[in-house]
């Protein structure tokens, strides 16, 4: 059987629409399904959420902007992931999940046997939702199948305090390979500790802090570690920061140094 994909955007969803998509999803016929800034009413959307947590076949669910748009649908959410086994990427990007929704998800999220990629940019999260963000780092690196890509861009109310915490579980992750935090208040504080554990992580692969407030006191704080301490990150992103180009282009250097060594 050819598995295929759904990816529908800014389409009003008629009941007719979703009978369809739960009929592929209960034949496990689907392993993408992406949704983004489209309409449908909440008795669908959980007609939707049924199927989802019955299918076998799914690996990517993207529900981006206006799909998960009130905690009645985050708590159907919740249900799905606590019964569904073969999903692997969760996308929220651009929902208004809040401190209160993401911790309706993370029973869900801490017990799914294969979720590794996780979408939560954008969602209004707080200091609150990213401690217990961190936790799922730890919880899962304790799993078969860690978190590897993380994404928590444009969360505009996350504080030093909950950077803080997430820093200190990206630190002695063994499996996260992509980390994106770009366009938050990370500002120079959050470069410090960004340094601190650059000391430690072996496992990342792609840093994206852009647009973040980092000025050249951060960034040479990010470069003193780099240059004290190898790493494993090859893709770092530091755009639409207030950050001379030579600090760039010696931080650049030592990413290229540490990766011709890795090749000798």
């Amino acid at each position: 059987m050819m598995l295929g994909s759904i990816q529908i955007t800014r389409e009003n969803l008629t009941g007719i629409d979703v009978a369809e998509i739960a009929i592929s999803l209960r034949k496990n016929e689907v392993t993408l399904l992406l949704l983004r800034e489209c309409t449908v009413t909440d008795a669908d959307f959980e007609k939707l959420a049924n199927a989802l947590a019955q299918c076998k076949s799914i690996v990517q669910l993207t529900l981006n902007i206006g799909i998960v748009s009130n905690i009645q649908r985050i708590a159907i959410l919740a249900k799905v992931l606590q019964l569904n086994k073969s999903l692997r990427r969760l996308h929220l990007h651009g929902s208004p999940l809040g401190n209160d929704g993401l911790a309706c998800l993370m029973p869900g999220l801490l017990i799914h046997p294969t979720l590794t990629d996780f979408d939560a940019g954008d969602c209004q999260l707080g200091d609150d939702a990213i401690r217990d963000i961190a936790t799922l780092i730890i919880e899962k690196e304790k799993r078969k199948h860690p978190i590897t890509v993380l994404t928590l861009s444009a969360n505009q109310d996350v504080t030093a305090k909950g950077w803080t915490s997430l820093i200190a579980a990206v630190a002695t992750a063994r499996y996260l390979r992509s980390l994106h935090i770009d366009y938050t208040r990370l500002g120079d504080y959050g470069a410090g500790i960004i340094a601190v554990m650059l000391a430690s992580n072996r496992s990342l692969r792609q840093l994206d802090i852009e647009d973040t407030g980092i000025t050249d006191n951060g960034a040479e704080l990010m470069l003193h570690s780099l240059y004290s301490f190898p790493t494993s990150i090859s893709n770092f992103i530091l755009d639409e920061n207030d950050i001379h180009e030579e600090i760039l282009s010696e931080i650049d250097s030592c990413l290229n140094h540490d990766h011709e060594d890795e090749n000798i």
